[in-house]
């Protein structure tokens, strides 16, 4: 987290809050190919592996084909596409935004490659393959911007660069155990297609609720307003960390289990209720501070999208494990519900909020938006499962104990630290 934000940090320094802006176009439009392009296939991956219904070797040949595939498709369609949207794409200049699109296929690589490794249950594996490419980032961002004074194109190459690396890298070692076979049963893409389909579903509805604000800032506001907004959300959602941590690590624990259990779905949510609202506390203090301090005095309008944002990121994570719950449990419908009704308040607010309130306005929308998302879950998942709402959002007093055994863990740790292993990346 530290690392990324300090490579967030020389990047909007360097650039200035237009130019900022730009760039976080430029990545915008690559998280849109993978959004609307990754076809669920991600979670079908996970799925079948954890179920151990098709060979890994399939599996891995499987993710490999269809990052290259379905992410090269898009990037060309995208780059001969972009220039006919008008707004504040136009002034992106398409060597810049071909150097992004390049990182597309090893984008799908690496989330297929991190679902499968997660999958295996290999944590440990996946949260390095992720650390290494924000390592590559910050690396790159220092050489490029800088010491060697570069600006725009040098950003994105920053950044693309360090998906591609990554990306290689995590396949190469992390599944070196693992030859993959390239001819595919063909049960499997029947398979795969279908489970995954309802989790495209739920993913497309997602990422709309996730940047519909941002596709309407770049065209109600201007560019150095859209790159205020873009670093709120993306100081906040540093708090998301720890959740997709534990989301990523709740899917395969609840499909390794014979019949799934509440318990764990509803100690995951208390704790991280409770861990959001005590980390929230010191970003909504410090937050004018800190920006104006490392970001410098031209990005001080960053903090009040913050504030307005902040409510939403605590709250969205027990929205994403819920879902995560029903779609273990082969009932994605209930989170494409969900979603769906987060879009419509999310873009109706948004069109009424974002003229008149600008990025504040965008921020509200967003937190309302996450909050409704959350809420349906948790009535609904409190229903079927015949829970109160306290089992689900109020930290117990024998929950307390869990941080008291991890701190005397952490303590012991530190004062015995364990001898090196030889396997630390294998």
């Amino acid at each position: 987290m530290i690392l990324a934000m300090g490579a967030g940090i020389i990047v909007a320094r360097r650039l200035g809050p237009e130019i900022r802006g730009y760039y976080g176009l430029v990545v915008f439009s690559v998280s849109l190919l993978i959004s609307f392009g990754q076809l669920g296939i991600g979670t079908s991956v996970a799925y079948f592996t954890g179920k151990g219904k098709y060979p890994k070797s399939q599996m891995l040949a499987f993710l490999i084909m269809s990052s290259f595939v379905i992410g090269s498709l898009l990037a060309v369609t995208f780059y001969f596409l972009y220039p006919l949207i008008g707004d504040k794409w136009a002034h992106i200049s398409k060597p810049v935004m071909l150097i992004g699109l390049i990182s597309t296929p090893f984008f799908f690589l690496q989330n297929f490659v991190s679902r499968f490794l997660l999958s295996m249950l290999k944590v440990r594996q996946s949260n390095i393959a992720n650390l290494l490419r924000t390592i590559i980032y910050l690396i790159l961002v220092i050489i490029l911007l800088f010491w060697l004074k570069g600006k725009l194109p040098y950003a994105v190459a920053a950044y693309s660069l360090s998906v591609m690396l990554a990306s290689i890298v995590s396949v190469l070692v992390f599944t070196r155990d693992i030859k993959p076979t390239f001819k595919l049963d063909p049960n499997l893409l029947k398979d795969a297609f279908k489970y995954g389909f309802k989790a495209y579903a739920i993913n497309i509805f997602n990422f709309l609720n996730f940047r519909l604000d941002i596709f309407l800032i770049q065209h109600y506001l201007s560019a150095s307003e859209l790159s205020f907004y873009q670093i709120a959300v993306n100081i906040s959602e540093r708090l998301w960390y720890v959740p997709h941590a534990l989301g990523s690590m709740l899917f395969p624990t609840l499909l390794a289990q014979k019949e799934i259990s509440t318990k764990l779905t509803e100690r995951v949510c208390r704790h991280n209720l409770f861990a959001m609202l005590l980390l929230a506390v010191p970003i909504i203090i410090f937050a004018k501070l800190v920006i104006g301090l490392f970001y410098g005095k031209a990005y001080l309008p960053t903090a009040s999208a913050l504030y307005s944002v902040i409510l939403g990121i605590v709250v969205y994570p027990t929205y994403q494990f819920l879902s995560v719950d029903f779609a273990a449990r082969n009932r994605l419908g209930i989170g494409i519900f969900a979603s769906s009704v987060g879009i419509v308040l999310n873009l109706g607010l948004n069109l009424l909020m974002i003229p008149r309130h600008g990025i504040v306005g965008a921020g509200i929308s967003t937190s309302i938006s996450y909050s409704t998302m959350a809420l349906i879950l948790v009535i609904i998942y409190a229903k079927i499962n015949k829970l109160k709402y306290r089992d689900l959002l109020i930290i117990r007093k024998e929950d307390l104990k869990d941080y008291k055994d991890l701190f005397k863990k952490l303590k012991g740790k530190v004062s015995h630290p364990p001898l090196p292993r030889d396997d630390d990346i294998g």
